[in-house]
């Protein structure tokens, strides 16, 4: 993330003044011997020199780090916006080892990180055995923002930038010697992640059992599968909701919530007719979509006159 923000301040016209006095003054607050003592400098021109005037490795982990505690802040401010960064973690793990040099984040991260900076960030996904990337546009939706986008691209673990020349950062991330230790650092706070588990927990325990009880109000209705597909296409989401992987998400709500392992015994029209009614479940439960709409609409005789008759 920080080759592509580098690279994007390097070839574009302009960059926003506000996003760039945050980056500093936190770059500054870690790594203060990079800061110039010339004065009347535009925040522009102390990117400018920074990037220039020492090893593009070296800056390139120090304003990794500082992306990272920029994001960890809007994780802990808005923790179930950002709930998938927290699964399978302990609840008496300090909060500190999410400031970590080093820590591996989900992609969520992304979605932290662009409203810390003020951004957006394009991410595609390239999945084993499929042709079509997976593009998720990460954006604060901020009328002030700057139309900034980066472009990152995800291979399993890895992430790798869109940079417009490649040799350019050839030698990022082999540097024969550490790159210097932050001066300040959170990453020995004594706070456990205690409360942020537990509101997380009781929010998803909530979202389920609304995901319950409105895909078993959706099959009482006796829809067909004409009308639940109606339904589908109509209530489609235009955005993405704080999960990255709503599928992934439910099936582990459900898991965690279950005992028993049942044997599918649907036939292919039952099987069709629950996964729409799932699939708006879990937009209603994300409110996504909002369900008296969707009462108002099944009420209405569009719903079954929304296939043109053959």
């Amino acid at each position: 993330m920080a080759v592509a923000y580098i690279d994007y301040f390097k070839h574009c016209s302009r960059a926003s003044d506000q996003s760039l006095k945050k980056i500093l003054e936190r770059f500054y607050t870690y790594y203060p011997k990079f800061i110039s003592n010339q004065a009347y400098l535009t925040p522009a021109d102390r990117m400018t020199m920074l990037i220039n005037s020492a090893r593009k490795s070296e800056v390139v982990e120090c304003l990794a780090y500082v992306f990272q505690q920029m994001a960890v802040d809007e994780v802990y401010a808005h923790p179930l916006e950002y709930r998938e960064i927290f699964a399978g973690m302990d609840a008496n793990e300090s909060k500190a080892v999410l400031r970590q040099a080093g820590t591996v984040f989900p992609p969520s991260v992304l979605g932290a990180l662009s409203h810390a900076l003020g951004i957006s960030i394009v991410l595609s996904v390239i999945e084993n055995g499929k042709e079509l990337r997976q593009r998720t546009l990460f954006s604060c939706n901020s009328t002030g923002m700057f139309k900034a986008e980066l472009e990152l691209q995800l291979n399993g673990e890895n992430y790798f930038p869109r940079v417009k020349n490649e040799a350019d950062y050839a030698y990022v991330g082999q540097l024969a010697i550490k790159p210097p230790a932050p001066a300040a650092s959170e990453e020995f706070s004594s706070e456990t992640l205690a409360e942020i588990v537990g509101l997380i927990q009781a929010d998803n325990k909530q979202i389920l059992r609304t995901y319950d009880q409105w895909k078993k109000n959706l099959l009482m209705e006796g829809l067909t599968k004409k009308q639940l597909v109606a339904l589908y296409i109509k209530f489609l989401p235009e955005h993405s909701t704080i999960i990255h992987d709503c599928r992934e998400f439910f099936s582990r709500l459900k898991a965690s919530n279950s005992l028993v392992v049942r044997v599918d015994t649907r036939n292919n029209e039952e099987y069709i007719k629950d996964a729409l009614a799932g699939s708006l479940a879990e937009w209603i439960s994300l409110n996504q979509i909002d369900p008296d709409r969707l009462m108002d609409y099944i009420e209405k005789p569009v719903v079954e006159a929304a296939s043109p008759a053959a």
